[in-house]
């Protein structure tokens, strides 16, 4: 039988990804979700200035994989740039 997954220890986990996101990118809104989902354990949600996707993602991967490998949580890393977010704002209007 497999140990239950500490959800203290996710948040903590989610909170170290969400501060180094802050860190490369001070700009940047992020969010994080500890309620998991079949394998996913937890995701973090930035949204940052256009630009900035790549450097966000290159710079939380590594240590998304370093959580993964110790602790055995998947963490879904969800960036989006602004420009993205207005699409989607505006195709959300769009519809309804």
């Amino acid at each position: 039988m497999r140990k239950p997954k500490s959800q203290r220890r996710i948040v903590q986990r989610l909170k170290e990804l969400a501060d180094l996101a802050k860190q490369v990118c001070p700009e940047a809104n992020v969010t994080v979700d500890a309620n998991g989902v079949d394998e996913v354990d937890g995701w973090l949600i930035a949204v940052v200035p256009d630009g900035m996707e790549e450097k966000v993602r290159n710079a939380l991967r590594p240590i998304r994989e370093r959580i993964h490998n110790q602790d055995g949580f998947w963490i879904n890393l969800s960036i989006y740039e602004r420009s993205e977010v207005k699409d989607f704002e505006l195709a959300g209007k769009e519809r309804g």
